[in-house]
């Protein structure tokens, strides 16, 4: 016996929550990856199928923040 309608809706709706989670926090990162010019993440974070978590830890731990490089023509004295 199929499961009732419901059911099945409730799993498409959570299969399309899950999509619209992942594809927004790759989204982010791939963005993120590009302005950095760290470009070796863009192909794991495109490929790897992790509902957002690959992302996430990229964002949060990998990602250059925008103080990390001197700006172009400043000189460094240290």
């Amino acid at each position: 016996m199929p499961p009732p309608y419901n059911a099945r809706m409730s799993k498409k709706r959570l299969g399309l929550i899950i999509f619209l989670w992942d594809s927004a926090w790759k989204a982010a990162a791939v963005a993120v990856a590009i302005r950095n010019r760290q470009y070796r993440w863009v192909g794991p974070l495109i490929v790897a199928n992790t509902v957002g978590v690959l992302p996430m830890v990229y964002l949060f731990r990998f990602a250059k923040s925008p103080n990390d490089d001197e700006q172009e023509g400043e000189l460094s004295w240290s």
